[in-house]
C-alpha cells in the first residue's frame, strides 16, 4: 500500500503515514474529518467533528463550567512565627514607656483641680517628708544626723499617708469610704504634729562637768538642728489643711 501524498510504502491497515502524517484511514476520526484544507490553515478549522463520534458526546455531556461543584476552600495559610525582638528593643521600651508621660499629666491635672486647703495639705506633706533628708540633730559624737538616721522617720510615713488620703480621697474605690479616710487622715496629721512637738525637746541632751570646788560646766552632749523647727511648721500646716478639708467635707 502507497501513500496517496508522499508514494511511500506503508503497510496495509495503517491509518497514518510514517513519513508525511498523512491520514490514510479517517474512520476513527469521524466521517466529516479529511485533509482538504488550504495550506496554513488551522487544523482546528479543517476538522469538523461528528456529533455521533464517541469523543463528541463525551465533550457534550460534561458540565458547563458554573455548574461544577464548589472547589473546597484552600487551607489558610499558617501563622508565621513572630519574630524575636532583640535586648536592645526591649530595654528602649521599656525605658520609656508612653504612658508614663500620660499617668504623669494626669496627676498633674488632678492636683490643680483641687481646692486650695487639699494643695496646702499634700504641700506640706511632701515638704515634711522632704526634710528628712536634712539634719534634725546634731551630737557630739557624730556632728549633724538627717532625720531619717535621727529617729524622725515615722513623721516622713505619716506625712506620705495624709498626702495619699487627700489625693485618693475621690477614687471611685474609696469614694465609699471617704469619711473615714479623712478621719485617720486628720489623726495622721495630728500623731505627726505631736511628734515633731516633742522632738526638740527629746533631741536635747545634756551632761555636767565639774571644774574646780565649786565651778560647774553645762557640756551639750546633743540638740535638735533646723530642720526639726521646718518639719514642725510643715507639720502644723498639714494639720491645720487636714482639719479645713474635713470640715468642708462635711459641710457638702
Amino acid at each position: 500500500m502507497q501513500c496517496p501524498k508522499c508514494s511511500q510504502t506503508v503497510p496495509d491497515g495503517a491509518v497514518i503515514c510514517d513519513r508525511c502524517n498523512e491520514i490514510l484511514d479517517s474512520s476513527f476520526l469521524g466521517a466529516d474529518i479529511t485533509n482538504d484544507g488550504k495550506a496554513g490553515e488551522p487544523a482546528a478549522t479543517r476538522i469538523k467533528p461528528d456529533p455521533r463520534s464517541a469523543a463528541t458526546r463525551v465533550i457534550s455531556s460534561m458540565p458547563e463550567p458554573d455548574a461544577l461543584p464548589d472547589e473546597e476552600p484552600a487551607p489558610a495559610p499558617a501563622e508565621e512565627e513572630a519574630p524575636r525582638v532583640g535586648m536592645k528593643a526591649l530595654l528602649d521600651a521599656a525605658s520609656a514607656p508612653p504612658a508614663a508621660s500620660e499617668a504623669m499629666a494626669d496627676l498633674v491635672g488632678r492636683f490643680r483641680r483641687l481646692p486650695f486647703f487639699e494643695k496646702l495639705t499634700i504641700g506640706a506633706a511632701c515638704g515634711l517628708f522632704a526634710s528628712l533628708g536634712l539634719p534634725w540633730q546634731w551630737t557630739k559624737a557624730n556632728g549633724d544626723e538627717i532625720g531619717f538616721l535621727a529617729g524622725a522617720w515615722p513623721v516622713g510615713a505619716l506625712a506620705l499617708l495624709v498626702a495619699a488620703a487627700v489625693f485618693l480621697r475621690e477614687h471611685e474605690r474609696v469614694a465609699r469610704f471617704r469619711s473615714l479616710v479623712l478621719q485617720a487622715a486628720t489623726a495622721a496629721a495630728f500623731v505627726a504634729l505631736a511628734v515633731c512637738l516633742l522632738y526638740p525637746r527629746m533631741a536635747r541632751h545634756e551632761s555636767f562637768e565639774r571644774l574646780g570646788l565649786a565651778r560647774r560646766v553645762v557640756v551639750v552632749e546633743s540638740e535638735p538642728r533646723f530642720a526639726a523647727f521646718a518639719g514642725l511648721l510643715l507639720a502644723a500646716l498639714m494639720f491645720a489643711g487636714m482639719v479645713k478639708t474635713m470640715l468642708d467635707a462635711d459641710r457638702s
